[in-house]
């Protein structure tokens, strides 16, 4: 199966402005689901972020042509389903 993720910069979730290295509400990159998604017990609809920790509506310019970080939370999601058989494609933008 191959799952299709965007790369969008969102303001940090809560856990991460509070407690992670991105405090004070910084942007962080996400991988939101282009099309539903139905694996094992993972279920999301499109345009949820992998993670389910932020809305991706709250999408924040970083300017300058500067990359933020990637969610370690997407990131350990999107290593899972991989590890399963699963094909991921990350489009930007």
């Amino acid at each position: 199966m191959v799952i299709r993720l965007r790369q969008l910069s969102v303001l940090a979730g809560a856990y991460h402005r509070q407690f992670g290295p991105y405090a004070g509400g910084r942007c962080l990159d996400h991988y939101v689901v282009e099309e539903p998604l139905a694996v094992g017990r993972m279920r999301r609809a499109a345009g949820d972020t992998l993670c389910r920790t932020v809305r991706p509506e709250h999408v924040c310019d970083i300017g300058g042509g500067v990359q933020a970080a990637v969610c370690p939370l997407c990131l350990e999601a999107a290593h899972r389903l991989s590890k399963h058989g699963h094909q991921i494609v990350i489009v930007m933008g």
